[in-house]
């Protein structure tokens, strides 16, 4: 089996397996009953690691936003749509030639948004609840560099559209019956093309270390 996005055939295997997984490895004593057959939602912030690009100079991630929600289908599964912005920040490409009688910012921004659906494999260890998934969506990568022209402020921007994958882990932490506080790392595969802004496709996505609040409607 050919890598699918860059990840490995065993990690999917491995996944597939462990979401197949959830009916064997269900114990009713080990979920609260309140948390099951409900929707909930989820909100998150935190550090964002971008993939690293040839084309790019001097990449630094500056942060990630995760809003969404979900369905918890079973004690071990769970359906989620979520919202993602991640943010990264690099050296202007050499391109980016400044405009008559202005100049260009030395650094440039990268954003990648989108809404993907996860599918969530769940082990309930009590009000500890560990978890890993998988999923897909679409995602828009926005290309932004800064300048000046006669003294005023100018931006130079590119956009382009494209369907990415991730991967997800994590746990969560119920403080009540139905609020949590969590940690999530979400690996996302996104391939961009910026035209001839950056030449070649760029790899737009990255790793997420964020915080979450989850509560059960």
């Amino acid at each position: 089996m050919k890598p699918f996005y860059g990840y490995s055939s065993r990690t999917i295997v491995f996944l597939i397996a462990l979401l197949g997984a959830s009916d064997v490895l269900a114990e009713p004593d080990m979920f609260a009953p309140e948390r099951v057959g409900r929707p909930y939602w989820h909100i998150g912030a935190g550090a964002y690691i971008p993939d690293g690009n040839s084309q790019l100079g001097n990449q630094e991630g500056r942060f990630d936003l995760l809003l969404g929600g979900g369905y918890r289908h079973s004690a071990n599964m769970a359906w989620e749509l979520d919202f993602l912005s991640a943010w990264q920040n690099f050296d202007t490409p050499a391109t980016i030639s400044p405009p008559f009688l202005g100049s260009v910012d030395p650094r440039s921004s990268l954003s990648t948004e989108g809404v993907s659906g996860t599918a969530k494999f769940i082990y309930p260890l009590g009000r500890l609840e560990v978890y890993a998934g998988g999923g897909m969506g679409i995602y828009s990568v926005k290309f932004r560099a800064t300048g000046q022209q006669l003294g005023f402020p100018g931006a130079l921007e590119r956009s382009s559209t494209a369907l990415g994958v991730h991967l997800v882990a994590g746990a969560d932490f119920y403080v009540t019956d139905k609020s949590a506080l969590g940690i999530e790392l979400r690996n996302t595969k996104v391939n961009a093309s910026l035209g001839s802004i950056v030449p070649g496709d760029i790899k737009a996505g990255g790793s997420c270390v964020s915080l979450l609040l989850r509560f059960a409607i």
